[in-house]
């Protein structure tokens, strides 16, 4: 090979630098790579699994974040966002609202009261906050109509508003 190795993947006979000097990969097996230097030199390094970078791993990171959007499309549920909390809200009815709002006082209050106003009655309801952001998740016994979906958008600070009904 000429050049240096790509980063991610070694192979024997591969060019690697090393302490500020060129090496040949002249063995590997399990987590250790054993190296060449250009003087003939051999030197054996020890690397830590990373269990990303397994065929396996991938795989299952794949899976992994497949399912967590299908989560949130369906359910609303975020997990291992950079920008938003962790929010798991197990369904308890067929009428979810999933709303994205600045993390500001009194946004459950306003979300609450379209929700009163309009004669819905909460089963249960889950607000999160990271910093500057908050999702809220709110499971209703109804129907919400559009007018209420339309409100709650309405608020000032609301940024996003979902009706995630389950449909047979």
């Amino acid at each position: 090979m000429s050049g240096l190795a790509r980063p991610g993947v070694l192979r024997v006979g591969d060019r690697v630098r090393l302490d500020g000097h060129t090496h040949t990969v002249v063995g590997l097996a399990g987590t250790t790579v054993r190296l060449a230097a250009e003087s003939g030199a051999v030197s054996v390094i020890l690397l830590p699994h990373l269990g990303a970078s397994t065929r396996e791993a991938e795989e299952n990171c794949a899976v992994m974040v497949a399912e967590q959007v299908r989560d949130y499309l369906l359910d609303g549920t975020i997990r291992n966002s950079v920008n938003f909390p962790d929010v798991i809200l197990p369904r308890e009815s067929q009428f979810r609202v999933a709303i994205a709002n600045a993390n500001v006082p009194n946004m459950v209050g306003g979300i609450s009261r379209e929700m009163a106003m309009a004669g819905l009655n909460i089963a249960t309801m889950t607000n999160k906050s990271r910093k500057d952001l908050a999702y809220t998740l709110v499971d209703v016994d109804s129907d919400v109509p559009d007018t209420v979906i339309k409100a709650i958008g309405d608020i000032d600070g609301v940024l996003m508003v979902r009706y995630l009904p389950l449909t047979n």
